[in-house]
């Protein structure tokens, strides 16, 4: 439903009414000035979607639905979406009853039983969805502020932290493997025991010097480089990008759009739980699992059997939900052990932690070739360094990071093509064929954005190099951001090992660990059906389903976040209860905010974080860059200590050649492995008693707790969860040893 949809609705349905109440308002725009491109169904495929102007005649459009609905109460298809576009937006009892009367909007009683129904049928549906379809899972830690009109000693506005938790459908045909044992169970047994031998597989050097990926990226950065030459002026509307030369190549696991491809999820209660904690994160999963209904009987059983549940989230949320699996490991059952879940980092906080990185490296003194002095040159604010080590904003990072790509890339196409002005360029590109434009970005990328060019250069001169080598790093961050947007998951697994050796280089261990793990799974812990059922349903999400609208996953968890903030009950005397109710129609009510400010009101606050001054931001830089010759060779040229930077690529690669990281890296990963357990005991299992042992005189007491009085002989077994009881040939430890885990805790 649009203003235009209502507009034409209401002028064909009574046009006499439609026709006086026109006549009666003076100073209207012409019918003919109006251009209706506020169809949702007409979004362009790539590009910005076109902006939406408020309907001439919407007022008319009011005045009649509020007449029908005066008449017939069941006329109130538009009253309905205001009154829920009024309780998203926090509007008081007294008004949303005034414009009951008038006719505009629903009763206030009418939306407390509205909202109601909705968060019932919203729960019933997320249950039935996550017992019979594939899914995902994704939480991270919530901020909230509580505040009270009137503080007292024990009545203060204060801020908590608890846990925002998101479920994910997915849909086609790849996730079907999620959900089919008898293709992951075999490798998962067999994984078990190779770990309790020590011969599990492990990821090695040559996993990431693999040649076609590396022949895959070289293609894809040079496509890259033609993003970014397509955006220069005289050169944007040439001719040459028809022809197909300069079409980029599709890989198999591109990510399909349009509207059936569009993210369905569902969120979860908020809860009072720190997941950033062990503790905390060991209770959020079973929170979310009991919400689910997925730990009862017999869901409970073929989820610990039959299902597996990836689990992205950011760096924190990642690492201890593995952690605390690690501790569970010699649990009685697969579902204690938390074995159906996959664990792992998602994009968005890694490009953050990316682009601070590159920032951070670069950033140099205000006087040099460096991006401290390109920051004062473009006045840009929120990019200064911050004491303390706080991270700066992630939009501001990104916009200034693009643009500086831009501008390396425009001024090295100056230099190697001569021309200086937009009507050269134009010549230009009238005289060159699309091979020669592919050949000239390929050049680009190879001798002069690489990491092969300042092997070769012979030139000593350290300006050329550092400029090499920040084009590389910018084309990293460029190529990651890019194929994260396009739904590009080849291209996203193909920049992995350059993330690892980045970050390894640049001192970032934690995400450099995460980025090992991931791959670690990829390339040896799970079959080529999960593996591409990771790739194309727990990397990104679309919600709008163009073709440029993918982000990472943990960046929708976020957005969740803030419709929590913005559309939850108003903070004043709120609580964790209040917000766990509504947190299930939160989604919802965002999707009808957007909606109504998009297509009916047309008054809306863009979300976009662009500088409109984009063409004028590079052009600033590029006098920059040609102030300091960064594009030009001068041999024996050398820069103040202040303005060089690490090569972190090279040092990361070292560090993995010489000094053992991955192993390192595979030495703190196995240490709970290879103590595994398979059996599939039911939750009524007896502890049996702990063996006999040998004590001191003093000692501790036993860390094994004594049996209970049940009325069974202690070796009585409670019936398995499975007719195949243990599947691995690992050689299980004393009944001792794992016998007190019937709860799911460790006894380390």
């Amino acid at each position: 439903m649009t203003s235009s949809s209502l507009h034409d609705n209401v002028k064909s349905t009574c046009p006499e009414l439609y026709r006086i109440l026109s006549a009666l308002t003076t100073e209207r725009p012409e019918e003919e000035e109006w251009i209706d491109s506020e169809n949702e169904q007409d979004d362009t495929e790539v590009g910005p979607k076109l902006p939406h102007k408020k309907h001439p005649h919407f007022d008319i459009v009011c005045q009649i639905t509020s007449m029908a609905f005066r008449l017939n109460h069941h006329r109130n298809v538009l009253q309905k979406i205001m009154t829920t576009y009024m309780h998203a937006k926090h509007t008081s009892k007294d008004v949303i009853n005034i414009l009951q009367q008038a006719g505009i909007s629903m009763s206030y009683s009418w939306m407390r039983r509205a909202i109601l129904n909705l968060s019932v049928d919203l729960r019933h549906q997320m249950i039935l969805a996550a017992h019979n379809e594939n899914i995902l899972c994704t939480h991270d830690n919530l901020k909230l502020d509580y505040k009270v009109g009137s503080q007292r000693g024990d009545h203060q506005s204060v801020s908590d932290v608890g846990t925002a938790s998101t479920m994910i459908v997915l849909r086609g045909d790849s996730a079907s493997a999620f959900s089919n044992p008898d293709d992951f169970m075999p490798l998962r047994r067999s994984l078990k025991a190779q770990r309790a031998t020590g011969s599990a597989p492990r990821l090695c050097w040559n996993d990431l010097r693999n040649p076609a990926r590396m022949k895959y990226n070289l293609t894809s950065s040079t496509h890259d480089v033609l993003d970014m030459l397509r955006l220069i002026p005289g050169l944007a509307g040439s001719r040459l990008w028809k022809s197909k030369v300069l079409e980029r190549p599709t890989g198999p696991n591109q990510l399909p759009h349009g509207p059936e491809h569009r993210l369905k999820q569902y969120m979860l209660p908020t809860t009072n739980i720190d997941e950033t904690s062990y503790s905390g994160a060991s209770q959020i999963v079973p929170f979310v699992l009991h919400a689910l209904e997925l730990d009862k009987e017999p869901q409970r059983d073929r989820l610990a059997l039959e299902r597996l549940i990836p689990w992205p989230g950011d760096q924190v949320t990642a690492q201890r939900s593995r952690e605390v699996q690690n501790f569970r490991q010699e649990s009685i059952n697969g579902f204690h052990r938390w074995e159906p879940f996959l664990f792992y980092y998602a994009g968005f906080h890694a490009l953050m932690a990316l682009a601070q990185a590159i920032i951070n490296l670069y950033r140099g003194s205000t006087v040099g070739p460096t991006f401290d002095n390109d920051i004062i040159a473009l006045e840009r604010r929120g990019l200064q360094k911050v004491a303390g080590g706080k991270r700066l904003d992630f939009h501001t990072m990104e916009e200034f990071l693009m643009h500086e790509c831009e501008a390396h890339f425009r001024v090295l196409f100056e230099e190697l093509t001569g021309c200086k002005t937009e009507e050269e360029v134009g010549k230009w590109a009238q005289e060159h064929t699309p091979d020669e434009l592919f050949e000239l970005a390929k050049t680009m990328l190879v001798e002069y954005s690489s990491s092969g060019a300042m092997d070769t250069d012979e030139s000593k001169d350290q300006l050329k190099l550092l400029m090499i080598q920040r084009r590389r790093d910018l084309m990293l961050y460029y190529s990651s951001k890019r194929a994260y947007k396009h739904g590009d998951v080849d291209r996203i697994e193909a920049l992995l090992p350059e993330h690892l050796f980045f970050f390894i280089g640049a001192g970032n261990g934690n995400y450099a660990k995460e980025v090992f793990n991931f791959l670690q799974v990829l390339t040896h812990e799970c079959t080529p059906g999960v593996r591409t059922a990771i790739l194309q349903h727990g990397l990104v999400v679309n919600k709008l389903g163009r073709a440029d609208s993918f982000y990472p996953i943990d960046q929708q968890q976020e957005f969740n976040n803030a419709a929590i903030k913005n559309y939850g009950p108003p903070p004043q005397n709120a609580s964790w209860e209040q917000y766990g109710r509504n947190s299930i129609i939160v989604p919802v009510l965002a999707d009808v905010v957007k909606h109504v400010e998009d297509n009916i009101t047309g008054i809306s606050r863009s979300h976009i974080h662009k500088d409109p001054k984009h063409e004028a931001d590079i052009q600033t830089l590029a006098r920059t860059h040609r102030k300091f010759s960064t594009h030009k060779v001068e041999p024996g040229r050398a820069i103040k200590n202040k303005d060089k930077a690490k090569d972190a690529r090279k040092l990361g690669i070292i560090a993995i050649r010489n000094d053992g990281t991955l192993e390192k890296y595979h030495t703190k990963r196995n240490a709970y492995n290879r103590f595994t357990l398979s059996r599939q005991y039911s939750d009524d299992y007896i502890t049996p008693p702990p063996s006999p042992r040998v004590q001191s005189p003093v000692s501790s007491p036993p860390l094994v707790p004594a049996p209970q009085d049940t009325g069974l002989a202690p070796t009585q077994m409670a019936p398995s969860l499975s007719n195949d009881v243990a599947h691995s040939n690992e050689a299980e430890p004393e009944e001792g040893a794992w016998g007190g885990l019937m709860a799911g805790g460790s006894n380390c």
